[in-house]
């Protein structure tokens, strides 16, 4: 079990912008990490789309056996092990869950979706295609490497 959640921080009531901060939730079958815990907001549209890039290339990457997602602008955290069929994330030294990186993959594209989709973002705004673009770039990615169509 895997679990994202990417929350905004309001900024005193003005538009939402992508490059916005905010946190980021992970919720596994171990335990639980969230930026929240170390008082550490990121650049969270932006967080958002390298996370989901930098998932895919390491999936697809047989040879890369340890992946470090660090917020952009934050000092938050998380590894993630390849350990035979299925990947342990950790945040510093608490496992946080151990599962299948096509759960992984799928946890994180639905919360990243779900997130943008929420977030109102402008279609005008800086990180809108970025967004847009990976997560189109991702799913078609979900669908060949591991056969599965998204949400």
């Amino acid at each position: 079990m895997i679990r994202f959640l990417f929350e905004s921080i309001p900024l005193d009531g003005g538009p939402i912008h992508g490059l916005d901060q905010g946190h980021i939730t992970v919720k596994g079958n171990l335990g639980t990490a969230s930026s929240r815990e170390i008082h550490s907001s990121m650049m969270i549209f932006v967080s958002a789309f390298t996370f989901l890039y930098e998932l895919q290339q390491y999936l697809e990457d047989a040879r890369a056996k340890i992946y470090c997602f660090t917020g952009v602008g934050s000092l938050f955290q998380l590894e993630f092990h390849k350990e035979g069929d299925e990947i342990a994330i950790r945040h510093g030294d608490q496992a946080v869950s151990i599962t299948h990186p096509r759960l992984i993959l799928q946890s994180l594209l639905n919360a990243v979706s779900e997130f943008s989709e929420a977030s109102g973002l402008p279609p005008d705004d800086v990180c809108y295609e970025d967004l847009r673009r990976t997560l189109s770039d991702v799913e078609r990615f979900n669908r060949t490497f591991f056969g599965v169509r998204g949400r």
